[in-house]
């Protein structure tokens, strides 16, 4: 915002244009003089600036999806596990020690 200060021009709405502060600054603007804006002068006027700014870098980008699986492959089945039970020896300090 610092350095945005000096190169932003306030643009308000029509009902804000009346305001003390606003009406000093949008005065010297018209008269090419230099105007203190205040922080949220800047930040509304960081908006206007922002827009004119390159899209391009900020839009989604396009990708192509994957060709998948082919007609007719076959899956190989999965491995199968015996099940593994607990002993009932151990108590749990001991299972959490090891």
């Amino acid at each position: 915002m610092y350095a945005a200060k000096d190169e932003v021009k306030l643009k308000v709405p029509v009902w804000q244009q009346y305001s003390a502060k606003n009406k000093e600054v949008l005065f010297a603007q018209e008269t090419n003089e230099k105007a203190e804006l205040t922080p949220s002068q800047v930040r509304k006027g960081m908006e206007n600036l922002f827009d004119t700014f390159d899209k391009t870098p900020y839009l989604p980008t396009k990708h192509k999806k994957g060709k998948g699986r082919e007609k007719g492959t076959i899956l190989t089945k999965r491995e199968k596990h015996k099940t593994v039970k607990k002993s009932k020896n151990k108590t749990q300090k001991e299972v959490k020690r090891e």
